[in-house]
């Protein structure tokens, strides 16, 4: 399936130590870059692949994830 950059981006960000540098975040920026790429539809949004846990890079912030 074709999705948006072709790479997998992670929503756990937030609680990740290198989150704000990581090239993988899933932020408000590249929801809206993916919108503009597909079309802003309501019931048709982008195809956006994400972790479906968390990646082996994530580094937590406090004790542990």
């Amino acid at each position: 399936m074709m999705c948006y950059k072709d790479k997998t981006f992670c929503n756990y960000w937030k609680n990740c130590k290198d989150g704000k540098d990581c090239e993988r975040a899933l932020t408000n920026k590249i929801m809206e870059d993916a919108e503009k790429w597909w079309g802003k539809e309501p019931n048709n949004p982008p195809p956006i692949n994400i972790f479906g846990d968390y990646p082996e890079c994530f580094k937590g912030k406090s004790n542990g994830k």
